[in-house]
């Protein structure tokens, strides 16, 4: 494949094939760049990242055996430094993102089903279960699976850093953060290609840092966590462009929606505690103490349960949500 790839380009290539940091791409693993000051920076994102999904899991695991009974669970081998993970509960299939590739487990029997080779140090995967595709930022790009073979079809071509990734499939989108560059891309999943970039946030002495994505589909509205910025970014989807920046406690990293009951919930890694958004006026209602050093947070919209994990607190803390908080 001759030529460099521009921003937004979508490639058509091979399974096993890898895109390099630069969109080219290149057979087996790709060497690791010398690390910069934002090199580093980002390395200490995507740590915070990898416990976030790893905390997740617990939360899940832990669910599974208050529901089953106790018993032992296996562990499952996967990439290298994995850092995230996504399920199809229907195909009964988890995608985990890590050492270049992306594993895919059969939850049946909790065995590895087959490694998709991706581009370098994959962070963030999101799922469209209707359209058999998964989405998943790489190096410079989002690289796109079909889950119904686990190929690997297109490479698209993003601006440096992208991080965290969320879907909206009624409208065929799907949302990536970049980390130092204050921006999210947005891509038509339709055709593989980004439509625009917006701004959010405001600059600050270490660099633009929107990490994590939530989307609520029925307002058409996207959250971004800025990380170094102590705030929320709400993005209309309709207008792909920022339209408020919310306060919120120190260092979040995890955000999540509860559409029905109108609230976002921000897990303040700095700040030992969660930001309740009222998502209809755009402003904090209630910022709830948790556990030492919340990474991730998770929603169950049918009890507006809400499930924290605190990284340093080796423990999980659950919330009443809905508009009683």
């Amino acid at each position: 494949m001759a030529g460099d790839i521009g921003e937004g380009d979508a490639v058509v290539i091979g399974q096993g094939d890898v895109v390099g940091a630069a969109g080219q791409p290149q057979a087996g693993r790709v060497g690791r760049p010398a690390l910069g000051r934002r090199a580093l920076l980002l390395g200490a994102l995507r740590g915070l990242v990898v416990f976030a999904a790893i905390a997740v899991a617990g939360v899940a695991l832990g669910l599974l055996g208050h529901w089953f009974g106790s018993h032992a669970l296996p562990t499952i081998a996967v990439g290298f430094n994995p850092e995230d993970v996504a399920l199809d509960p229907a195909a009964h299939r988890a995608y985990v993102t890590g050492g270049n590739t992306v594993t895919v487990i059969d939850t049946r029997n909790n065995a590895v089903a087959t490694t998709v080779r991706v581009g370098l140090d994959p962070i963030g995967v999101a799922l469209d279960p209707a359209m058999h595709r998964a989405y998943v930022t790489s190096g410079n790009a989002v690289a796109v699976i079909d889950t119904s073979g686990n190929v690997l079809v297109a490479a698209i071509a993003m601006r440096p850093s992208p991080a965290g990734v969320a879907l909206d499939p009624a409208a065929h989108r799907a949302y990536v953060a970049h980390a130092f560059s204050n921006s999210v891309s947005v891509l038509d999943t339709d055709r593989n290609a980004v439509v625009t970039v917006a701004a959010v946030g405001a600059p600050n002495s270490l660099g633009a840092d929107p990490g994590s994505v939530a989307v609520d589909s029925a307002a058409h509205r996207a959250y971004i966590a800025h990380f170094y910025g102590a705030s929320v970014s709400v993005l209309d989807t309709d207008l792909d462009a920022a339209i408020a920046t919310i306060p919120v406690g120190a260092f979040p990293t995890g955000v999540a929606v509860d559409p029905a009951a109108h609230r976002a919930y921000v897990a303040n890694s700095g700040g030992d505690s969660v930001s309740v958004l009222d998502t209809r006026r755009n402003v904090v209602v209630a910022t709830i103490p948790v556990g030492s050093k919340p990474l991730a947070v998770a929603v169950n919209s049918a009890t507006h349960r809400v499930y924290v994990t605190n990284h340093l607190g080796n423990s999980v803390s659950v919330l009443e949500g809905g508009t009683g908080n």
